[in-house]
């Protein structure tokens, strides 16, 4: 069955080939998301910071709901910090943050990531 919602698929594209995916689903955050998509391909480092991992992102757009409770797996974008964050854990976020996917594959393998790691961000053309 599909799915109504339009959905996306990004990956993260980590040395020694290690790929992490993410589904964005428009429905969340379809101003945030297609402001993200617009600028892919793009080159950024991972920074470790608690159970996150933080990849600055900058991009413009106006504001979407926004939330501070965030679970494992969930992807969002952090305004404050212009930054994608992927949650290694359930947690309460500093300031507020806009969902707008999750990691579908390769969660456990960030936690093994270094911080300063280059990563590129690309969509996958799935058609």
């Amino acid at each position: 069955m599909k799915s109504k919602y339009e959905k996306y698929t990004i990956k993260l594209k980590i040395p020694q080939d290690i790929e992490v995916k993410i589904e964005l689903i428009r429905k969340i955050a379809p101003l945030t998301i297609q402001a993200i998509l617009k600028n892919l391909p793009f080159n950024t480092r991972i920074k470790k910071y608690r159970k996150q991992i933080i990849l600055y992102f900058p991009i413009k757009f106006k504001a979407e709901k926004t939330t501070v409770n965030v679970k494992r797996s969930d992807v969002a974008y952090w305004p404050l910090s212009q930054a994608l964050c992927i949650y290694l854990e359930d947690m309460q976020t500093s300031s507020p943050v806009i969902l707008v996917g999750k990691v579908t594959e390769g969660l456990n393998l960030l936690a093994k990531i270094a911080s300063g790691t280059g990563v590129i961000i690309s969509e996958i053309n799935e058609n």
